[in-house]
Parts: C-alpha cells; sequence; structure tokens
C-alpha cells in the first residue's frame, strides 16, 4: 500500500470516530456549534505549529490555501442548512456525491482523466456511499436539491484547491486556515440557538475536535502522494468505522441491503488500491 493511501485510508479512520460522536452527541449539542467547537479546538491545537509561518497564508500565493478554506466552509453551510430542512440521510447523500465532482471538475477544468478502473472505483464506493442512505425514499424538494448540490461543488472545489495548498503549505497551516474560516462561517448556519456546554459535553466536543483534527491534517497529507479523485473516495471510508463503532458500543447490526452498501464502498477502494499498484509497478518497470 502506498503511502498516500495508507495516509488517506488513516483519515478515514479519525473521521469515522468523529462521526460517531457527532452521532452520538446528536440533538444534545447544535450541529453549527459543535462544528463551531471542533473548528475552534483545530484553530488552538495548531496554532503553535504554524506561528513561524503563519505570513505565508497572508501572502500572494495563498489563493489556492484561501480557495479551500472557503469553499470548504460554503460546504459546510450547504450541509448544515440540509441538515435542518431535510433530515440526515439527504445531507449526507448530498455530500457523499463530491467525489463524482472531483472528478468531472479535474476533467473539465485541469484536463485530468481518469482510466477506467479508476471510474468504476469511484462510481462503486460512491453508489455504495449512496445507498447507505437511500436518498430515492424520499426524494428531495427542489431547493434541497439545489442547496445540496452547491455543498457538492464547494466541496469538489475545496478538494481540488487541496492538491495544490499542500504541495505549497504544511498541513497544520492548510487545517488551521480551514478552521478559521469555517469559525467565521458557523455563527450564520441555520438551526437551533447555540448552549453553553457543562459536563460530559466537553468530553465530547474534545473527541470531536481532536479526531476532526487529526482527520482533516491526515487527509491534506495525503493530498500530496493521490490525486484529488482518489483522496476524495478515501473519506468515504469513514462510513465503514462509523458502521464498526455502533456495532461495537450500541450492538447496532446493519440489514442485509446495509451490508452490501458497505461492501460496495470497500470494493470500490479496494480497486483503486490496485489500480494504482499498477500503476507504481508500471513506472518502476519503465525506468
Amino acid at each position: 500500500m502506498s503511502l498516500g493511501f495508507f495516509l488517506g485510508l488513516a483519515s478515514g479512520v479519525f473521521f469515522g470516530i468523529m462521526s460517531y460522536l457527532v452521532y452520538a452527541g446528536a440533538g444534545r449539542i447544535p450541529s453549527a456549534e459543535l462544528a463551531f467547537m471542533r473548528a475552534t479546538f483545530s484553530f488552538v491545537a495548531l496554532t503553535p505549529f504554524i506561528t513561524a509561518h503563519v505570513r505565508k497564508a497572508f501572502s500572494a500565493r495563498s489563493g489556492t490555501l484561501w480557495l479551500r478554506s472557503v469553499a470548504g466552509a460554503i460546504s459546510m453551510q450547504c450541509y448544515f442548512w440540509n441538515l435542518q430542512n431535510s433530515n440526515v440521510g439527504t445531507a449526507n447523500t448530498f455530500a457523499n456525491l463530491a467525489p463524482v465532482f472531483v472528478a468531472l471538475l479535474a476533467w473539465w477544468f485541469l484536463r485530468e482523466r481518469i482510466n477506467r478502473p479508476e471510474a468504476l472505483g469511484i462510481a462503486l464506493a460512491v453508489a455504495g456511499a449512496l445507498s447507505i442512505n437511500a436518498p430515492w425514499a424520499n426524494p428531495p424538494r427542489g431547493l434541497v436539491t439545489a442547496v445540496g448540490v452547491t455543498g457538492s461543488l464547494s466541496a469538489s472545489v475545496s478538494y481540488l484547491a487541496l492538491r495544490e495548498a499542500a504541495l505549497e503549505f504544511s498541513s497544520p497551516l492548510v487545517v488551521w486556515c480551514l478552521s478559521a474560516a469555517t469559525m467565521l462561517a458557523c455563527p450564520f448556519a441555520p438551526g437551533a440557538v447555540w448552549i453553553m456546554p457543562h459536563g460530559s459535553f466537553w468530553l465530547l466536543i474534545a473527541g470531536v475536535g481532536a479526531a476532526g483534527m487529526m482527520g482533516q491534517v491526515l487527509m491534506t497529507r495525503s493530498f500530496l502522494y493521490v490525486r484529488p479523485q482518489v483522496a476524495s473516495v478515501l473519506a468515504l471510508t469513514s462510513l465503514i468505522w462509523g458502521l464498526v463503532l455502533q456495532i461495537v458500543f450500541e450492538h447496532k447490526i446493519p440489514k442485509a441491503g446495509e451490508w452490501v452498501a458497505y461492501a460496495l464502498v470497500l470494493l470500490g477502494v479496494a480497486l483503486l488500491q490496485l489500480t494504482a499498484h499498477s500503476h507504481a509497478v508500471a513506472e518502476a518497470a519503465a525506468e
């Protein structure tokens, strides 16, 4: 397994932990407030690691860095709007469409094509992720669809900008800027009135913040080695780890159809790994 795949899959582990903690805290802390707290955790924790080169974030070459951050914040706003105006399944469905838009935008604007095995791997993983939420059971309204697609497009732009930002700036600085943009956006997100956390809420916030920060740092590093079209799919493995945690701690066993959906995600990721390995072997032989 290549380093890029390892980092991408490792980020999926932390995102899976974060997602489970967010799920566990549902109804206890407003989602936008939890996202704000998560971003604040990363912002504060990473500040000591970026002070020496924080000026780079405001240089003339920081365009992709802030494009990544602002597009990510817009995507987050769309996600939370759909959470409040539809349901979790619908919001997640549009969020999981991002890898498709990444591949399309990379093809249209960057002239980067994917081969057939890669296209099949992406299709399988995304199909599995979408099947988990079964959006066809309750088709979303027109405005929900428009906001969801806008969020997916923003996420795909954020992923494409992340590749360039990761090459130019350190991973902590990239995540720090994303956290700053998210902190500014969260107070404007729709939802319930924010509360003052107390007691065990702080443990939940710390867990979400730490897991989210590690997931973002590892994902940013993975973009140094793996193309955005593939790296964005690796993020879907967080669904698998979220499932594992639900089985372990809540003894919730998925239905047969859900097992098939999760298997499709794994199959798609495995196919992408095999394709990447074949490319590496071919390049080594050519040299």
